[in-house]
């Protein structure tokens, strides 16, 4: 059956649309392997990632998952497609790991995260933990990739800078162009100051390249700078004088936040149009 999976069938047939209090459960035995192991591989292919999840989902083990999405969300693609069907179910509270991937996905870099399912006890735990009001389930990738909702032009401007003291000047001519050419010069002041921010805290803190990314989404405009540092941003007022740029951010924008990546961070914001 391709399209998303929204109503559930009992075992006798019947469909079910009702909700269950979320609860600890016996691990169900992933097809083809044993509950025990768990893997979490990616792919990334004409601007879609594919995630396959293998094993045991617990609240352990879904920061596994956790870590390899935030990975694929670096390479800003259209469409993340997370494939849990070879997935167990050990626990329902480690299922809200995903509607809180698609969240981010969707606050940066502006992109759908959906799942894929076909064994009933999978599709039975998203169903009694709510997850498919949130997140949308495909019955294979291929029906995923097809039909999931998605900007296949994404408006992307990006420029690869060094941390030299012109890098933010470039970096907000970026973004003046980037808002010329998608009509919203009325946001480009505040995105210029932004992404100032953002290029100066890699310049004080990193002191690596960097690449400043401007993307224009459906209802947001998405900057971001990805520096070659693994050191996050400092939880703001942890000290006196730190994260104040970040605090301007914070009150500038819609959401913002810091996403780990190969060998550094990708520090993003987001402003509605």
């Amino acid at each position: 059956m391709s399209g998303p999976r929204w109503v559930l069938s009992s075992p006798t047939g019947e469909q079910r649309t009702d909700m269950h209090v979320a609860r600890r459960l016996r691990p169900i035995e992933p097809p083809g392997g044993t509950a025990g192991e768990f893997t979490v591989s990616a792919r990334f292919t004409d601007g879609v990632s594919v995630v396959e999840v293998r094993g045991s989902l617990d609240v352990s083990t879904s920061v596994q998952v956790r870590a390899t999405v935030f990975k694929c969300l670096a390479d800003e693609p259209e469409l993340v497609v997370v494939d849990i069907d070879a997935m167990a179910v050990a626990d329902d509270l480690a299922l809200t790991v995903f509607p809180a991937l698609a969240a981010r996905a969707a606050a940066w870099p502006g992109c759908a995260l959906v799942l894929v399912a076909r064994q009933e006890p999978v599709l039975e735990a998203l169903n009694r933990v709510g997850v498919y009001r949130r997140v949308r389930v495909y019955s294979s990738v291929q029906d995923a990739v097809s039909e999931a909702p998605r900007d296949v032009s994404p408006r992307r401007m990006q420029a690869q800078l060094l941390p030299s003291p012109s890098a933010a000047t470039m970096a907000r001519e970026l973004v003046t162009r980037a808002c010329a050419n998608w009509a919203l010069h009325k946001l480009a002041p505040v995105a210029e100051l932004v992404v100032t921010e953002l290029v100066s805290n890699v310049i004080r803190h990193a002191g690596t390249e960097m690449q400043v990314s401007v993307s224009h989404g459906e209802r947001y405009l998405h900057v971001s700078v990805r520096d070659y540092s693994t050191a996050l941003p400092r939880r703001l007022g942890d000290e006196v004088g730190e994260g104040r740029g970040l605090l301007v951010v914070e009150a500038l924008t819609t959401a913002w936040g810091a996403t780990p990546t190969a060998g550094g961070k990708a520090v993003w914001a987001t402003l509605r149009t």
